[in-house]
């Protein structure tokens, strides 16, 4: 009921139109005129729409018969079905439904994938073993090389990008290598 004017909802009134109502709105349903005519016409917009909504035509009974029968013919049985492992046999897991062969041949697969990823000795995920093994250099690296460069006193074992001399591309490389993410001179 609505609580301002002691009046049925349309919802109500809906329901009791519906055979669903509760026994108060039944009970207020026969002492209320204002209730009982919004269900009258409740009734009748119920009524047209159900007018409009019908085609005009229908399926003939021995069309839906015959439709039926066909199905019937044509269609397996359905079977019955009691849960999810009642599609196989008892007590054969699902793997075991597969034909030999092709369980083989998923075995050999799958040895095969874990031995190249054994022989390759890092992970397909990422990480594993360094590419190279630089040691890791700071900023402060390319500072002291490049204090070596003008002081004149380097040797060949300073340089660091490999073109075999050492100069100023050398302290770039050691920069470059310092604020690196990976820590092996990549961005």
């Amino acid at each position: 009921m609505n609580a301002k004017d002691e009046h049925l909802d349309p919802l109500d009134l809906d329901a009791l139109r519906a055979g669903e109502g509760t026994d108060a709105g039944r009970a207020h349903l026969e002492r209320c005129e204002a209730c009982r005519a919004e269900l009258a016409a409740i009734e009748r917009l119920a009524a047209e729409v159900r007018s409009r909504a019908d085609p005009g035509f229908g399926v003939p009974g021995e069309v839906d018969r015959a439709i039926l029968e066909m199905a019937r013919e044509a269609l397996p049985a359905p079977r019955a079905v009691r849960g999810p492992r009642a599609a196989r046999p008892a007590g054969r897991p699902l793997v075991l439904r597969f034909p030999l062969s092709l369980r083989m041949a998923a075995a050999v697969l799958f040895a095969l994938a874990l031995g190249f990823w054994l022989a390759r000795g890092s992970s397909w995920f990422g990480g594993g073993a360094p590419e190279t093994a630089a040691p890791p250099v700071d900023i402060v690296d390319a500072y002291l090389l490049a204090l070596r460069i003008r002081s004149g006193s380097v040797t060949a074992d300073l340089d660091s990008n490999g073109d075999g001399l050492v100069d100023l591309k050398d302290v770039e490389e050691l920069a470059r290598r310092s604020v690196s993410i990976s820590g092996r001179g990549r961005p």
